[in-house]
């Protein structure tokens, strides 16, 4: 898969953050960073074009929903990658991630960029959710993120395009960051996943579920809050509700894109 950033003008100025959402199967990290882009008036500066390929476009409310779209505001020295689903064949995962992290790199090196946030969402530590963000990253930067109070994630596996970056900011000395908010969807999206394998019950049953309670606005504020937090930023998370609806019906179409087409569904936020 041939990939190609388009960028436009962003001013240098070290120092600054770059966020991007996990794909992961909720939808908060997509809703988190597309809220941040609309709250915080960012402007697009850069996209990224497919270009052996056809890209799907998604529209909600008479708004285009591009994949793979890079916005920024430079008095807050900070950009934010817009994710949605891209149908990738199987066999073609790896690659695509791998091209698209070493072009995003590139990217962040040239803007002088020095801090990657990846957002992602993960199973309750316990039978309730805490309302805790949880930090993965190295060792020394681990003490300086502790004043925000985010708990250590004890243990997970990091996957996909979120794993490429953080595994490059290691060697470019870049301070790569990963948070993840609690969520009860992504326990039930687990156990429905466990129903389907087992045959108990229908993917289309699954599905129709699922759009009842994604993306997970908690998880989402959270995510929010914490970015807000390191950013010294004061926002209005009450406002998230008012695109929750919007988010939902992306995601009822990219599902129903998904299973028509039978392929793997590599960006969900």
């Amino acid at each position: 898969m041939e990939l190609k950033l388009v960028e436009t003008f962003f001013k240098k100025k070290p120092g600054g953050f770059f966020v991007i959402p996990e794909s992961e199967p909720t939808f908060s990290a997509a809703l988190a960073t597309d809220f941040l882009i609309e709250y915080l008036g960012l402007k697009e500066i850069g996209y990224i074009k497919i270009l052996d390929r056809p890209l799907t476009i998604y529209v909600v409310d008479g708004s285009f929903k591009h994949a793979l779209r890079i916005f920024g505001r430079e008095d807050l020295n900070l950009a934010v990658l817009r994710l949605y689903h891209v149908d990738v064949p199987k066999g073609e995962i790896g690659s695509f991630y791998a091209h698209l992290s070493r072009i995003l790199m590139e990217w962040i090196e040239r803007s002088e960029i020095e801090t990657l946030l990846v957002l992602g969402t993960m199973y309750p530590v316990e039978e309730k959710e805490s309302g805790d963000v949880w930090i993965a990253t190295e060792d020394w930067l681990r003490e300086k993120y502790s004043k925000y109070g985010f708990k250590p994630l004890p243990s997970t596996t990091i996957s996909g395009l979120a794993a490429n970056m953080l595994e490059e900011c290691l060697v470019k000395r870049i301070d790569g960051i990963y948070l993840a908010a609690e969520s009860e969807v992504y326990r039930l999206v687990s156990e429905l996943g466990k129903k389907i394998s087992e045959g108990t019950l229908k993917q289309s049953q699954a599905f129709e579920y699922l759009g009842r309670v994604i993306p997970d606005v908690r998880a989402a504020t959270l995510l929010v809050e914490a970015v807000s937090k390191i950013l010294g930023l004061k926002v209005d998370v009450k406002k998230l509700m008012e695109v929750r609806d919007s988010y939902n019906r992306l995601y009822m179409q990219v599902m129903e894109k998904i299973r028509a087409a039978r392929t793997v569904p590599v960006f969900v936020g």
